[in-house]
């Protein structure tokens, strides 16, 4: 529900003038534009980056190594210059001063990038990132930005994941694909945070952070439904790194979860259950790694994938509830679509064996009728309990 939401209600004469405004000034509602401008905002704001950086870069060459240098942190600072005026002039235009904070932080990247070419500095690339994500990391808590917080935490998962990958990174020896162990343990911290971000000063970065970590951790989720089982590499370090980290989070969620006011009790347990279990399965995965060739890791049609696509569907059921009472059409659209990709590759997985096939069709038919008629239920219950209030 919006402003635009409550001020129908004021017209309606469900509420007076003094409830619309209570409930507005309680919720922190905004009267700003739409989705669909912010997104184009940042959008604008990564292509005007990139075209700057595209432009000089066609007349690299013919620059002067000083004036690369000055030019760049010049338009760096001209960035969050104006930034910073458009919004001593005009308070209300946020998102056009977020979109130029933006140019700046990419452009902050762009001088690192620049720095390390003009002085040969590419021996590991993964410290760019890890100065760059320390670099922006403030701006977020300083400009109360949404969208910087976003772009911190994309930096910091960017950067690890070159740790993971590069020959000379922090993590190297874990193995290449030692970021698909434990970035769904990181990213479910962040969802943790996130819940836990709802009762500070900060409550503001509660909803995106909630978002990223959840989305983050089910594209995790997928390879398991795929075969992923780890290589040996990663088997010898799921004891020593990994279950340790593990219970960390794990305790982490518990205490978040008991401050949503919204899950009942039952709920808060089933939900932490299903969280906590991928985190389990995961680690399974990467103790069951025996394999050292490239392409080893991988088993589609084994168990582990099967186990993992019916944990799924039943992990998709259970969240698309959680979101109902939360009132979280975010949770329950991430269920839907991912229950989708769920059927989807089964399906792929059972492609030639008619018999099994349709079985698989009438069960998961079966499925989303039941989910279609539990969401139903559900929102003729809220319309119903809204209804009675408004009594």
């Amino acid at each position: 529900m919006n402003i635009q939401d409550i001020q129908r209600l004021h017209t309606d004469g469900f509420l007076s003038a003094d409830q619309r405004d209570r409930i507005v000034e309680h919720y922190k509602m905004q009267d700003g534009q739409s989705k669909f401008v912010i997104i184009l905002s940042v959008f604008g704001g990564l292509l005007v980056a990139a075209g700057i950086i595209l432009v000089i870069a066609s007349n690299w060459d013919a620059i002067p190594r000083g004036v690369k240098l000055l030019s760049g942190v010049a338009l760096m600072l001209g960035a969050h210059a104006a930034a910073w005026r458009v919004l001593m002039r005009h308070p209300d235009y946020t998102k056009l001063a977020e979109s130029l904070h933006l140019i700046g932080s990419m452009m902050f990247l762009a001088n690192i990038a620049l720095i390390g070419q003009v002085y040969h500095l590419s021996s590991r690339p993964p410290n760019a990132m890890l100065v760059w994500w320390i670099g922006i990391a403030p701006l977020a808590w300083i400009l109360r930005s949404k969208v910087q917080h976003i772009l911190t935490l994309i930096a910091f998962l960017v950067w690890l994941g070159m740790e993971f990958i590069h020959g000379t990174g922090w993590f190297h020896g874990i193995g290449d694909d030692g970021f698909l162990l434990f970035y769904p343990a990181i990213l479910l911290a962040l969802y943790a945070a996130g819940v836990w971000l709802e009762r500070t000063s900060y409550s503001d970065f509660a909803s995106s952070t909630r978002r990223f970590g959840m989305f983050g951790l089910h594209c995790f989720l997928l390879p398991l439904t795929w075969g992923w089982h780890g290589r040996s590499e990663l088997a010898s370090i799921v004891f020593t790194a990994y279950v340790p980290g593990g219970v960390l989070v794990a305790v982490l969620l518990h205490f978040a979860l008991r401050g949503e006011q919204k899950l009942p009790t039952l709920w808060k347990n089933i939900w932490f259950c299903c969280l906590t279990a991928w985190l389990a399965l995961h680690g399974a995965a990467g103790a069951t790694g025996t394999s050292q060739d490239f392409g080893g890791g991988w088993d589609f049609k084994g168990g582990l994938a099967w186990f993992s696509a019916i944990a799924l569907f039943a992990h998709c059921l259970v969240m698309v509830n959680v979101g109902l009472l939360l009132g979280s059409g975010f949770l329950i659209n991430l269920g839907t679509a991912l229950l989708a990709i769920d059927v989807l590759t089964a399906y792929v997985r059972l492609f030639g064996t008619m018999a099994v096939t349709g079985a698989m069709f009438i069960v998961s038919g079966v499925g989303l009728i039941v989910l279609g008629v539990m969401l139903e239920k559900r929102r003729r219950s809220l319309l119903r309990r809204l209804n009675q209030n408004q009594v």
